[in-house]
């Protein structure tokens, strides 16, 4: 990805999440009531080790009990809600994006057309918006949700050991930084995968749609060869996507 194109990404997204902070804001706000009714459950056990069983208080057993089972309750409706509202945010953006690349497509002119095939267009309108839920859907909000539980744990083992917490966070950093080169050689691995699904699709389209000059030409053997070759070629660039991401998941 060029300088360019990685900073007209960039706007685009900043754009998109703009547009859709309202629902980004609320699922953000239940992300972090969740994280933290996370923590009640080993809050709660040290509470029964140190106070209950060590100090014999018995009689704080039944609250520790009910405080830490509503607040189970209330991490499970809070996960249910942000899996609502980030799915149905996600899909409401989809939907929104796909109208405006069709509208942006069909006002293309006729000579611009004609140098694109038309099934490779149907795919690209209906597959590539599909890749933004990543970014206002369960994507961003997993992702939230990690920085708040990875920020709560190091602030947690900061206070118990600064120098221990420092050593492991240097290592984190590192470790996101060969994340990112990672994802820098990956993004045109899964791009190619997607232009290659485009093509392949679009062609099978159009011999569908012109089957009836495939059958006057004979020629159902070609088009069966051409797409054994296009698909054998998506094959292998899922492939090198696959072991990329298996070997940077390792």
């Amino acid at each position: 990805m060029t300088a360019s194109n990685a900073s007209l990404a960039w706007l685009e997204a900043r754009t998109l999440l703009w547009q859709w902070r309202g629902p980004l804001g609320a699922g953000l706000g239940l992300v972090l009531v969740n994280r933290l009714a996370a923590l009640a459950l080993p809050a709660g056990s040290k509470y029964v080790i140190d106070d209950v069983i060590g100090r014999g208080r018995t009689e704080l057993l039944a609250p520790i009990a009910l405080l830490t089972g509503g607040a189970i309750a209330l991490e499970a409706a809070t996960a249910f809600g942000v899996s609502q509202l980030s799915g149905l945010t996600a899909q409401r953006a989809i939907t929104t994006l796909r109208g405006e690349l069709q509208a942006r497509i069909f006002g293309l002119p006729v000579g611009a057309l004609d140098t694109m095939r038309s099934g490779a267009l149907v795919s690209r309108i209906m597959t590539d918006p599909d890749q933004v839920h990543y970014l206002v859907g369960t994507g961003m909000v997993q992702l939230l949700s990690s920085v708040l539980t990875a920020g709560l744990a190091f602030g947690i083992l900061f206070y118990l050991n600064p120098t221990l917490t420092a050593v492991l966070l240097a290592i984190v950093i590192a470790f996101g930084l060969g994340l990112s080169r990672a994802f820098g050689w990956l993004f045109p691995v899964f791009h190619g995968v997607s232009a290659l699904t485009a093509e392949l699709t679009g062609r099978l389209a159009e011999a569908l749609g012109g089957i009836r000059v495939v059958k006057t030409y004979v020629a159902e053997r070609r088009e069966a060869l051409c797409f054994t070759r296009e698909s054998h070629r998506l094959l292998r660039a899922v492939a090198r996507a696959t072991t990329g991401v298996a070997v940077f998941s390792a």
